[in-house]
């Protein structure tokens, strides 16, 4: 019976998309125009690419079946995409130039693009030849492909590096390319991350996953939710980096991309084995390996035995862990790039060792050595020193372990390790013997000769300081005394205006709280009455629960500056609740506030959205149209924090209309004080936020959209 449903289930799926295929198939087939049958066909690969990308690629190869003739930038679309399939579905193949019809400056572009594709250094002048043709890169895509791909020119330092990351960001927003944006946040978080900065590595995924949802690229936002993941995991974070992995685990159910779910399983194994449960971390990696079997990627099961073993080896499993590694080691050696399999021979020279296996230790770890050298890695090479220093000592080669346990103090210091001291102690403790006490003896000597040396070299200039220390500290002093009090003259009279203008805004605000609290009381007290006369014990109930908790919450935090997103959010909850309640229920709400990472961190001013959403509610007449509906976003863009509060209402032309004949000041209260709230803000912390409200449906001139930017601040 199981497997009856299962082949059911199956052939529906297979049906769904021979369906969706055969629609567009036809579409294009339908298209008066060569220009209709490429819109077609691009739109049916960009739909495609974010559900099935083997599907997509076989697709994207026979695409003269569909459109006989296809632009460049269409040409540039496909290639660009199957990039990106290729990436996604961890099938790491790059498309045939030959076969598309490509003019010389797109080429040379797309060349570079491939080699950064492949880990591959661009030379100097491969990339002089690339910019004497960049006055062709004139679109937003070309633009941030140029930049993408000058990141990965030979010598460039780190920042250079982080301003083309961003050039390419800005440019590749506006493409129409969707993914192109998204991939790059991928990789800008992944290398903030290599050169462990974290919070900015988690920023820019935290970008990448509220684009991706807005524009509906799936696959892209389970790539950015497992990225979250992997960083949380590797600062130790298990339950945060659980919760994303298995956020992206359900999103990717509807997805036919093997090589994501063995992504995530394989990152759950590792969450896994960190909570050491052993069981739960081997049935993860186990089908891991079952996701990468399926599309033959050696990468991903090459990294999954290795992790596999590391279990075993944790364990004391030696024999299952030097299994594992061993496949790994065959995975591996299967493709280039391999930057992983430096520390793979780390851990068999771990293993060795544990073994007694010392000769075989040793040549492992020399191994781990060159690959780590070869790829810049000068870390883990340090790391691993200590290992090195236990054979040796094992072996009884004690003046070459001192050597490399110098080494490894002296690169520790340089990067002012914690560790170093401790490490030290240990090796200290395991080195005793009459060469090692000798040795350490005369280095200990040396030392204090060097000290006493110093020390006197110190005094001397310290005698000779002292004759003018005095005179200088008073010339110091008397200039900065000066210059404070010409500054102080001259900033009097800004400051306060600034003090004056601030008090009069923060009048204005307490006096518009003062109206709005009462107003809003009063209907709600209608409200409660009304439920009251109808013996409405329930509802009367909730609502008085609801509208006792607002305004608990108003009153706590009304004369605060700022207060927690996390509270502002409860506040917006609770209002909406009440009003849906006062109205029964004829309009709906919703608040898209889910992939803001940490909302009780970040600070934003009170009672900012409310002013707003009363306006939607009131003056958008939700109460009396079809389906009103009130929808709250927020996002976080760059060094901005926004809110959009959207209705599908009457519109501001309408309602003004309405409002002729009644009081509107309550309003424009509001939208003035908030406009000098953010223009305090923007001066304060040097910021460009804005306050923007427009029609929703500029032709029909329904709804409204408000949109509020203010700075992006987080708890310290």
């Amino acid at each position: 019976m199981k497997c009856f449903c299962l082949i059911l289930l199956l052939m529906l799926s297979f049906c769904v998309q021979a369906h969706s295929d055969s629609s567009y198939i036809k579409a294009i087939e339908n298209a008066s125009s060569n220009e209709e049958k490429e819109d077609g066909f691009i739109e049916w690969i960009d739909v495609l690419s974010q559900k099935n990308t083997k599907h997509c690629d076989s697709i994207i190869r026979n695409y003269k079946a569909y459109v006989p003739e296809i632009s460049q930038d269409g040409t540039l679309f496909l290639i660009i995409t199957f990039l990106n399939n290729s990436r996604l579905g961890g099938f790491y193949t790059i498309p045939q130039i030959a076969d598309y019809n490509v003019n010389a400056s797109d080429r040379l572009l797309i060349g570079g693009i491939l080699k950064c594709f492949q880990f591959e250094a661009i030379s100097k002048k491969e990339y002089e030849l690339i910019t004497s043709n960049s006055h062709h890169y004139k679109d937003p895509t070309r633009k941030s492909l140029y930049y993408i791909l000058s990141t990965c020119v030979e010598n460039i330092s780190e920042t250079k590096k982080t301003i083309l990351f961003k050039k390419a960001l800005r440019h590749a927003k506006r493409s129409s390319l969707k993914s192109i944006y998204s991939t790059i946040l991928n990789a800008f978080s992944i290398y903030h991350a290599e050169n462990e900065d974290f919070e900015e590595a988690i920023l820019y995924q935290q970008k990448g996953v509220s684009y991706s949802r807005e524009h509906e690229l799936k696959a892209n936002l389970v790539v950015h939710l497992i990225e979250i993941g992997k960083i949380h995991s590797r600062l130790n974070q298990t339950t945060k980096s659980e919760y994303n992995l298995n956020k992206a685990l359900d999103l990717s159910k509807d997805l036919k991309i093997d090589f994501i779910k063995g992504e995530i399983y394989n990152e759950l194994g590792i969450v896994k084995s960190k909570q050491n449960e052993i069981k739960q971390s081997i049935k993860f990696f186990q089908q891991s390996l079952l996701s990468f079997y399926k599309v033959n990627n050696h990468k991903g099961l090459a990294n999954t035995h290795k992790n596999i073993g590391r279990v075993f080896y944790n364990r004391n499993e030696l024999d299952l862990a030097e299994k594992n590694y061993k496949l790994s080691y065959e995975f591996f050696n299967e493709f280039e790039n391999n930057v992983g399999l430096g520390e793979l021979e780390f851990f068999f020279a771990e293993l060795y060792y544990n073994r007694k296996k010392l000769s075989l230790a040793e040549k492992h770890l020399k191994e781990a050595f060159k690959h780590w050298s070869d790829n810049g890695l000068l870390i883990p090479i340090n790391e691993a020193q200590f290992l090195w220093a236990k054979i040796k000592n094992k072996k009884g080669e004690y003046e070459k372990a001192y050597q490399i346990l110098e080494d490894y103090s002296e690169f520790n210091d340089s990067l002012h390790r914690l560790e170093t001291s401790k490490r030290i102690a240990e090796l200290s403790e395991m080195f005793k013997s009459e060469q090692k006490e000798r040795k350490i003896l005369e280095q200990e000597k040396q030392l204090e000769e060097e000290l006493i040396q110093k020390m006197l070299i110190k005094s001397k200039l310290e005698n000779l300081r002292q004759k003018n220390q005095f005179y200088i500290i008073i010339i110091v002093i008397s200039i900065l005394f000066f210059a404070a009090i010409i500054l102080l003259i001259r900033n009097k009279n800004k400051q306060e205006q600034l003090k004056k203008k601030q008090r009069e805004i923060e009048l204005q605000q307490a006096l518009l709280r003062s109206q709005m609290n009462p107003h809003f009381i009063f209907n709600a007290m209608s409200v409660i009455q009304s439920y009251i006369y109808d013996e409405d014990a329930k509802n009367s109930s909730k609502f008085l629960i609801h509208f006792s908790k607002l305004m608990r919450l108003i009153l706590e935090n009304n004369t605060k500056e700022f207060i927690s997103l996390e509270k502002e959010f409860e506040i917006i909850h609770r209002y909406l609740i009440l009003q849906k309640m006062r109205f029964e229920d004829r309009f709906s709400f919703t608040i898209n506030n889910e992939f803001i990472a940490d909302s009780s961190s970040i600070l934003i001013p009170p009672m900012l959205v409310q002013p707003f959403i009363e306006n939607a509610i009131e003056h958008g007449s939700l109460d009396t149209i079809e389906d009103g509906k009130v929808e709250v976003n927020c996002e976080i863009e760059e060094d901005l924090f926004i809110f959009t509060i959207q209705d599908n209402g009457v519109g501001r032309s309408a309602s003004a209309a309405k409002q002729k004949v009644s009081n509107n000041e309550h309003s424009s209260m509001a939208i003035n004080l908030t406009e000098n709230r953010i223009a305090l803000l923007n001066k304060k912390y040097k910021n460009n936020g804005f306050l923007k409200i427009e029609n929703l449906n500029v032709e029909q001139a329904t709804g409204t959209k408000v949109i509020i930017a203010t700075p992006f601040i987080r708890k310290i």
